[in-house]
Order: C-alpha cells, then sequence, then structure tokens
C-alpha cells in the first residue's frame, strides 16, 4: 500500500512538471507496466512455493501410510517450512511422531495445528492418544470435554449451510459425549432452524 500512495504521488507531480504531454504519458505507462510485471512475478513465485509445499506434504503422506515415519516428518517439516500455517502438515507430522512414540513432541505439534484452526477436532483427538500414551489422563479427560464443544460447534455451522448430512453426523458425536446438553440445547438453538423439520434430525433428538 505505501508504494501505491508514492506511485499516485509521483503520477501527480509527473503531471504537473511536464502537463499534458505525450512524455508524461508515457512515464505512467511505463511505471504500470513494471508494477503489473513484478505482481505478476510475485505471483508466479507464490504459485510455485504453494505448489513445492503441496508436493512435500503428499510426498509425507504416502511415507507416513508406507510407515516411514522419520522420512514423512521430514518432508512435512519441509512443508512447514514453505507454510507454516498448514494445519494438515502439523497434524499428520504429530501422528508420525505419535507412533515412533515422541509422544511430548506430537503434543507440540497438534498443539500447533490448533493454534491455526481452533475447531480442527482431528488435532484435539489425536493429541488426546497422545496425553493418554503420557498417563496424563486428566489433561487427556479435558481435551474429550473440549472436543464435545467441538463437534456441536461445527454442527451449527453446518446447519447454517444447510448440509443436513455434516450437521447431523457431528451433532450425533456431541450427542454420543454429553447427551442431555446437546439433544435439549438443539432442541431450541436457533442455528438448527434450517434443519430442524428435517426427519432424520427430529430423530436424533428423541
Amino acid at each position: 500500500m505505501v508504494f501505491q500512495r508514492c506511485f499516485v504521488a509521483s503520477g501527480l507531480i509527473a503531471f504537473f512538471v511536464f502537463g499534458c504531454s505525450g512524455g508524461a504519458k508515457s512515464w505512467t505507462e511505463n511505471t504500470t507496466q513494471v508494477v503489473q510485471e513484478s505482481n505478476v512475478t510475485q505471483l508466479l513465485i507464490e504459485a510455485k512455493a504453494t505448489q513445492k509445499a503441496e508436493d512435500f506434504f503428499h510426498q509425507g503422506n504416502h511415507l507416513l501410510d508406507g510407515q516411514r515415519y522419520e522420512d514423512a516428518i521430514k518432508a512435512y517439516d519441509k512443508t512447514i517450512a514453505i507454510k507454516v500455517e498448514n494445519s494438515e502438515a502439523w497434524i499428520n507430522r504429530g501422528i508420525a511422531l505419535t507412533s515412533l512414540q515422541r509422544y511430548k513432541d506430537a503434543i507440540a505439534s497438534y498443539d500447533k495445528a490448533i493454534a491455526i484452526k481452533p475447531d480442527k477436532y482431528e488435532a484435539l483427538i489425536n493429541r488426546g492418544i497422545a496425553l493418554t500414551k503420557l498417563h496424563r489422563y486428566q489433561d487427556a479427560i479435558a481435551i474429550k470435554q473440549d472436543l464435545h464443544q467441538v463437534y456441536y460447534n461445527k454442527a451449527c455451522s453446518y446447519a447454517l449451510q444447510s448440509n443436513l448430512e455434516l450437521a447431523i453426523e457431528n451433532l450425533d458425536k456431541a450427542i454420543q459425549l454429553v447427551p442431555d446438553k446437546y439433544k435439549k440445547l438443539a432442541k431450541t438453538d436457533p442455528d438448527f432452524s434450517k434443519v430442524r423439520s428435517e426427519k432424520r434430525f427430529q430423530e436424533l433428538l428423541q
């Protein structure tokens, strides 16, 4: 934004100096062309970086499936080095670490994913597993308590989008964890107004 502001001011100065001559027009066109080319170059660089991060991520997934956990972690590290906000890479990195029984490192990885996307329930579930492996049972139970809220909030979001399937799926998971609370809440919550009349939704609340 600073560069654009300077560019506008410079354009005005050039106009007053040269009037309406062709020289001023040519200067403006040339400057605009340079700016456009610079923007295109930047977009290409970002696109290449994104593609490279995706390639490393898929490579990591392939290695994870092949139980090559150390190599998978290295691939996810390369992904994160390019796109640190890739929550899926942090989660899968945590899974690889858990498989190597490096539970504290795994928890740190899941924490990173939750920091990026607080409602990432996969990170919460896997974090709970790692905490259990460390015999931190009370912390694992707390994760379970947080999890039902995540499922309920996801159900509300899908209901607002009129996505009945995913609304029911997530609400069902919340109800399984805390039946009385969420059955009662879903009956009156305005977030479910678009799907409340559906038979399957009504059956879930019985």
